[in-house]
């Protein structure tokens, strides 16, 4: 009967530790490590296809919205299919990876913002004015946070 294989017992290691080393495992094939993602850059994955067919115009779409495709060359360790050459997109599930400068996102990403801040001020102006035909501001009924103790007789 052979003995088991004695391993070298190294030191337990920290919560940290383990969560960095299955962390890539548990995000799936999708997932891309920050420390990948060139500085300045922001990565999304974009559709390429949906049942094998392109949309008509959405790729032209991401490209004039600043949107680049990531080559094959970046990350081949990582996506690589052999005979792709280097300049190749990134396809993935019927995803392409595409890049933009983090300046240009972040902007859109303000922009969005912006709009959704408008969005609410609007409907609060809207709430707040008088009902049609009334000469009297309306009542708004503001809802109070906690709870209070109901007397039941």
């Amino acid at each position: 009967m052979k003995s088991p294989v004695n391993l070298p017992r190294e030191m337990p290691l920290t919560d940290d530790e383990i969560l960095a080393k299955y962390e890539d495992e548990d995000a799936g094939p999708l997932h891309i490590p920050v420390e990948l993602i060139p500085p300045g850059m922001s990565y999304e994955w974009k559709m390429a296809t949906t049942f094998g067919k392109e949309k008509d115009g959405y790729h032209a779409e991401l490209i004039r919205l600043g949107w680049r495709e990531v080559p094959m060359g970046r990350h081949r360790d990582r996506f690589g299919v052999k005979g792709m050459p280097d300049d190749a997109p990134i396809i993935l599930n019927g995803l392409v990876l595409m890049e933009k400068p983090e300046a240009l996102y972040n902007e859109r990403q303000r922009y969005h913002e912006i709009l959704a801040r408008r969005q609410v001020k609007d409907k609060e102006t809207q709430i707040g004015q008088r009902m049609p035909g009334s000469q009297l501001p309306r009542q708004i009924n503001k809802m109070r946070k906690g709870y209070d103790r109901l007397e039941v007789e």
